[in-house]
């Protein structure tokens, strides 16, 4: 059933509002060492659900790392289709003008924690300026602006819509990591825009999975 669009959709796309904290299931942090320098950001990486995953919420998850540093991490889930729906009732709960749009896009669920919030995640070949790069080759970018330029047909060649994230406190993702709740993976454009969500985790874990 397609996720029906909600006054929520004003909140579109905004991305500063997300770093706050939020346990998934409360794995240890690492230690702190004095004089130890940190580690290299995970943002850009592709993060999947191990296949001993101990909450049954995220299990057989695949995610996009959009943020990963001192203040906490913060993702989109790429496997998770909330159906299609359609252009004209996005505009109208957003208060956008757009006369005789028709059509419908598909919805993802990007996570479980604030579904109000809407986030576009697409090519850098589209660019605003307030287009916040992940990689070389992906961003999210915080305007409505993208909706329209992508029904004018001058929008980015890949993209994805996507309610709600999936967040980190400060160091809890990476002791979810050591305890081998997750796996990371390298980001591959075709995997995040193109892949068959249905068989997502599988391919991810044949590929990149330990046994």
């Amino acid at each position: 059933m397609p996720f029906p669009v909600r006054s929520a959709l004003r909140f579109l796309f905004l991305l500063t509002a997300v770093m706050a904290p939020t346990a998934l299931f409360g794995a240890a942090e690492p230690d702190a060492k004095i004089g130890q320098a940190p580690a290299p950001s995970l943002a850009g990486r592709i993060l999947v659900a191990a296949p001993g995953m101990p909450a049954a919420r995220f299990q057989k998850i695949v995610i996009v790392i959009v943020r990963n540093g001192p203040e906490g991490s913060m993702g989109l889930v790429i496997n998770r289709p909330a159906g299609e729906n359609p252009w004209e009732s996005l505009f109208a709960v957003l208060g956008e003008r757009r006369e005789g749009v028709t059509g419908t896009f598909p919805l993802f669920s990007g996570g479980p924690i604030q579904p109000e919030l809407f986030f576009g995640l697409h090519t850098t070949d589209y660019r605003l300026p307030e287009s916040i790069a992940v990689t070389s080759e992906i961003a999210t970018t915080a305007s409505p602006k993208i909706l329209h330029d992508i029904i004018d047909g001058n929008g980015p060649r890949k993209y994805m819509i996507s309610f709600g994230y999936v967040g980190w406190a400060p160091g809890q993702l990476e002791g979810e990591l050591g305890i081998n709740a997750w796996f990371t993976a390298p980001l591959d454009l075709p995997l995040v825009f193109d892949a068959d969500r249905s068989t997502l985790w599988e391919q991810m874990v044949t590929a990149h999975g330990t046994p």
